[in-house]
């Protein structure tokens, strides 16, 4: 019952919040045609959609995450900070296809998904060759995905689908890092679980491709 009630108490104080967008009608009004609009999917609880919020605020960014008690962490943090350039939605992304305009968001960042490593859950994994297409189709020419996972066989099985015949044509790979956090002096904006990955001296994994004009 102690779960119950965590999450139904998550559910309500996201609904009651100005953050959440429940509706496509809702997310439109917010981004409102705007040329910078930024997507997070799997936001976890915050910290990486909050400090890339501070510094572009002249970007409309969207933190997708599909589980309530962690979305309405996120949520809090960004209320804490007052930003206006933020807003939330309690989803997975697969059930938002209808909500995107084609060639509309500038930047999609995906930090540390689950790998799901079993073969029969692959299917559930969001970079699958079907997810990759339909980032394809939603980024504006030039639009980025941003990858992160601290687990090299989802590192491998992104590039093996970037290099499938739907695919090569698709994506131009700008940058592809073994160990991010040893091979750039650039500064990172890391996630809550990336400061505590690096802790243990492990490497993490980042690709960074731009969509091909065609």
């Amino acid at each position: 019952m102690g779960r119950v009630r965590i999450k139904t108490g998550a559910i309500n104080y996201l609904k009651n919040s100005k953050y959440l967008l429940n509706t496509a009608k809702r997310y439109q009004d917010f981004v409102n045609n705007s040329k910078d609009i930024w997507l997070e999917i799997g936001n976890g609880k915050g910290k990486f959609i909050s400090e890339i919020a501070l510094e572009n605020n002249f970007a409309k960014i969207i933190g997708i995450e599909k589980i309530a008690t962690i979305q309405a962490k996120a949520l809090k943090k960004i209320e804490k900070l007052e930003l206006t350039n933020v807003r939330f939605i309690l989803s997975d992304i697969n059930n938002l296809k209808e909500w995107f305009q084609k060639s509309s968001i500038e930047k999609i960042f995906i930090n540390f998904p689950d790998p799901w490593p079993k073969k029969k859950h692959h299917k559930r994994r969001l970079l699958t060759k079907e997810l990759l297409l339909y980032y394809y189709q939603i980024l504006k020419e030039e639009g980025k995905l941003i990858i992160k996972t601290d687990q090299k066989i989802l590192f491998d099985f992104v590039l093996l689908n970037l290099s499938e015949k739907e695919l090569k044509d698709k994506f131009f790979i700008l940058k592809k890092i073994s160990d991010l956090h040893q091979l750039t002096n650039e500064k990172i904006v890391k996630t809550e679980y990336e400061e505590k990955f690096l802790k243990l001296e492990k490497p993490v994994y980042y690709l960074e491709i731009s969509k091909n004009i065609l």
